[in-house]
């Protein structure tokens, strides 16, 4: 009895640790990475939406913003929901204004320093 169940034991063992190397052969590769948050975004975000939403928040924005200030930075709390599901982490999101509109810009960014980078930047020149 002792050495079958030694022997269901290492097999159960056997089993785990090819299913562990199978799962962990194949890291992926940045390129993969990128290819796939660019395809989950192509899928969920409508840029026109995003663009409406970048530019109403600078202009709401740099209403609030002082004369006498070049540019600030301000938190943004409620993410669209399109931008939200794009990765498993909630994205930090920043607006920059300046006085003049086209110096000013939205950033959306997810990630952490182990696991990289990703953001939407609104270029002025889309504003």
């Amino acid at each position: 009895m002792k050495r079958v169940l030694y022997q269901l034991g290492v097999a159960v063992f056997c089993v785990i640790c090819i299913c562990l190397l199978v799962r962990f052969q194949h890291k992926r590769t940045y390129a993969e990475d990128v290819e796939d948050f660019e395809a989950r975004a192509r899928k969920n975000v409508d840029p026109d939406l995003l663009q409406i939403w970048a530019v109403d928040l600078i202009r709401d924005q740099a209403k609030k913003t002082p004369p006498s200030e070049d540019t600030l930075s301000y938190e943004i709390k409620d993410v669209p929901k399109m931008l939200r599901g794009l990765e498993h982490n909630f994205p930090a999101a920043f607006v920059f204004v300046n006085r003049k509109e086209e110096y000013s810009c939205v950033v959306v960014n997810w990630g952490s320093g182990f696991e990289g980078h990703w953001a939407f930047i609104s270029d002025p020149l889309i504003l």
